[in-house]
């Protein structure tokens, strides 16, 4: 099963899910992937499935969490300002380790993103009951700190650089590490710019130079990656994606 494979869901009221069919789209990577089958079908019941259409803004930091089922965001303001966050990760996490954190939000760069939301004490309570949650939730604080690790490094880059890195990040965040997205849709150069610190127009002559390069193809908000090991010969090794550099920690 691969974390970007999920069947459509629509449910937003957190109907019963039939046996067998959770699986169908509960992604196999991030925060999602560390939780054990049999307590799947329990974690899924804590809240209720909401979709999103893209350019929402989500609030975070606040008494819900968020399971990202299907989609990528990207969020804005806070500690990780500009990180890109995939399908399987828990969005508004900071409330569980520094209560009344500072508001920030996930902007949804997807045309539909569907996530579980649960309120914070409803996770608590479940944490207590079910220890392997809590040390799901330890795994996903990890990665998060080597995600801001790589974000920060990306601002040693020059302007194709971290235009490399960011097509590299949505890729990830799109498909998974081991099976990267190739087409990337959803983002607009306005977005793409302000997630990486650059200007519109800086971005867009990136784009132009690596479509001259034949590293991608352009469309309207889509970028497909024909050549992937270029961007990654732009991005050093301080600049790699968060999956990268947990890897090279393995």
């Amino acid at each position: 099963m691969s974390g970007s494979r999920v069947s459509p869901l629509t449910r937003d009221s957190g109907a019963t899910v039939p046996p067998g069919e959770l699986s169908q789209f509960w992604p196999d990577r991030g925060f999602a992937g560390q939780i054990p089958q049999d307590l799947l079908k329990p974690f899924f019941r804590l809240g209720r499935t909401k979709n999103f259409t893209r350019g929402t803004a989500v609030p975070l930091a606040g008494d819900v969490v968020y399971l990202l089922l299907r989609g990528c965001v990207m969020e804005q303001g806070g500690a990780g300002n500009g990180l890109l966050r995939g399908s399987g990760e828990l969005l508004g996490d900071t409330d569980l380790y520094a209560p009344n954190s500072e508001l920030y939000f996930a902007r949804t760069i997807t045309s539909e993103t569907t996530c579980v939301v649960i309120t914070v004490p409803r996770l608590v309570h479940f944490m207590q009951q079910e220890p392997k949650i809590s040390f799901a939730l330890i795994w996903a604080l990890s990665r998060r700190v080597q995600s801001l690790g790589a974000r920060r490094a990306v601002d040693c880059l020059n302007s194709i650089g971290r235009t490399a890195w960011l097509l590299l990040e949505i890729s990830e965040a799109l498909g998974t590490a081991e099976n990267p997205a190739a087409r990337l849709s959803g983002m607009s150069q306005e977005m793409m710019a302000a997630s990486i610190g650059q200007s519109p127009a800086a971005v867009q002559n990136d784009l132009r130079e690596l479509r001259y390069r034949g590293a991608i193809e352009t469309g309207y908000r889509t970028v497909h990656i024909r050549d992937r090991k270029q961007l990654e010969r732009l991005v050093p090794p301080g600049g790699a994606t968060a999956s990268r550099v947990g890897a090279a920690a393995v």
